[in-house]
């Protein structure tokens, strides 16, 4: 069963042991699950991967040096005119239709964030009038709002805000809408799973006045912010975004909407994560991942939480041993329709041990435990959220060019150690084989001399006899 809402994403240590205890999983193995994708995750798996998520305000401090790289950015970003011009028309509103004239829009600017202002407009669109009697939402919604017209006309009298966090009670109304992760391309809104056991209590009564309209309530956010009618314009809003952002300068990074596998294997199991997208660099290595969805985090939390917490899982599972440790501070960027996320992920040591060792070893604290911090909303129909998360990316990708440099530096310096050391390895397999040569000459010349003084004893005999024969005539001529 996937991931909804009646689940509750572990915040703590003591939560997470809570639930593994109560769903009886103190001695399951990872290793011997039987492992699904990581868009149909169910809450079981996911708390085998023992992921504690921590929700943070948008300031960023977690990350190492992310203070010096916004600020860099920050400077970068002064400069760059398209960027300005963007966050100056953030807010003028898109012309009526009738007021097209096929001249240059003041609405969407000349530039590299032209196209971004586009696909922002698009992923803001939503439906003319906020009214639950003609918004297309799940059958028993519709039927709530028919058997419930207080509500309705509470709705209708109320002045529309900007929805902010919902505290613990306003995040359990009923209806709830949750999105099909697997389905990548435009899923309607009404086809959204619907919890019918969310809908009303068997002992409600369906004229009873409800409580007074709340505008953080998840009701007014389906209302305010419908999802957009397919995900692949998020995704492309994102990245055109992002390559904006960054195309102006010169990196070796680059922002892209391939959608990278990563596969997780254990040693009886395995699930793929596959991602929207990646900054990638030389050599193929991610540097950060992206997920988009085309509805509001909140309205979805549990299911996004536990399908960004196994891409994560997949992703260090992907890389070799040497870049699981060394790179165990990870980020992962994610736009929910308007709203734009950054998440920090850190682990110890212990955690690969326990994503690598067959025994399900009850932990005693967070080490061994993938930490997920996360940050924001930022709203993209906002000048200065764009202004701050525009720094925050960009500082991100500055912070992998400095890695990219480095990493380029270290194996700069690798090639030349090795081309030296292939050199001087040349250098003596020469002067070994000069002394070779030599020993082998020398050796020849000694056998050459052998078979002289070998051929010169098989001389003296004949050389003797030579003489004897000589002295012979003379012997006679004295007789």
């Amino acid at each position: 069963m996937l991931a909804s809402e009646r689940d509750e994403i572990p915040k703590t240590f003591q939560e997470w042991c809570d639930k593994v205890t109560s769903r009886d999983l103190k001695k399951a193995k990872l290793h011997d699950k039987e492992l699904a994708s990581a868009s149909k995750m169910g809450f079981d798996q996911f708390l085998l991967l023992r992921v504690i998520w921590k929700t943070h305000k948008r300031n960023i401090t977690n990350v190492p040096d992310i203070k010096y790289w916004i600020r860099e950015a920050e400077k970068k970003l002064r400069s760059y005119q398209s960027w300005s011009t963007f966050c100056d028309g953030l807010g003028i509103p898109e012309p009526h239709i009738t007021e097209r004239s096929g001249e240059p829009s003041r609405a969407r600017p000349e530039g590299n964030f032209a196209i971004v202002k586009y696909y922002h407009q698009e992923v803001e669109k939503t439906k003319p009038q906020a009214d639950p009697e003609t918004f297309d939402t799940p059958i028993a919604s519709r039927t709530r709002a028919k058997t419930n017209p207080p509500l309705v006309r509470g709705m209708k009298g109320m002045t529309l805000e900007d929805p902010q966090t919902p505290s613990r009670e306003s995040r359990k109304p009923s209806g709830d809408i949750s999105y099909d992760f697997d389905n990548k391309t435009s899923p309607p809104f009404h086809s959204r799973i619907f919890k019918p056991e969310d809908d009303e209590s068997p002992g409600s009564s369906p004229t009873s006045d409800p409580s007074p309209p709340n505008t953080t309530s998840r009701e007014m956010d389906r209302i305010l912010y419908p999802p957009t009618r397919d995900e692949q314009i998020v995704n492309t809003a994102l990245i055109v975004f992002l390559n904006a952002l960054t195309m102006h300068f010169d990196f070796y990074s680059n922002w892209t909407l391939h959608r990278k596998p990563f596969i997780a294997t254990f040693e009886n199991a395995q699930f793929e994560a596959r991602t929207d997208g990646y900054l990638d660099s030389p050599g193929g290595k991610t540097r950060a991942i992206i997920e988009v969805k085309p509805v509001t985090r909140k309205l979805n939390m549990v299911p996004i939480r536990t399908q960004e917490s196994a891409q994560m899982v997949a992703w260090i599972k992907s890389d070799d041993d040497l870049a699981q440790r060394t790179n165990n501070l990870r980020l992962h960027i994610a736009q929910d329709r308007h709203e734009l996320w950054v998440t920090v992920a850190k682990y110890e040591e212990e955690y690969l041990e326990y994503l690598s060792d067959k025994k399900a070893a009850y932990p005693d604290d967070t080490s061994s435990f993938l930490i997920m911090n996360q940050y924001g909303p930022w709203d993209i129909t906002k000048k200065s959220d764009m202004k701050e998360i525009g720094a925050i990316l960009l500082a991100i990708t500055l912070r992998a060019e400095r890695e990219i440099r480095d990493e380029i530096q270290i194996e700069e310096k690798i090639q030349a150690e090795k081309i030296k050391a292939e050199e001087k390895a040349q250098a003596e397999e020469e002067i070994q084989a000069e002394k070779i040569k030599a020993e082998e000459k020398i050796q020849a010349e000694e056998k050459m001399q052998a078979e002289n003084i070998k051929a010169a004893e098989k001389t003296k005999p004949e050389i003797k006899a030579k003489k004897e024969a000589k002295k012979e005539p003379k012997k006679r001529g004295k007789t």
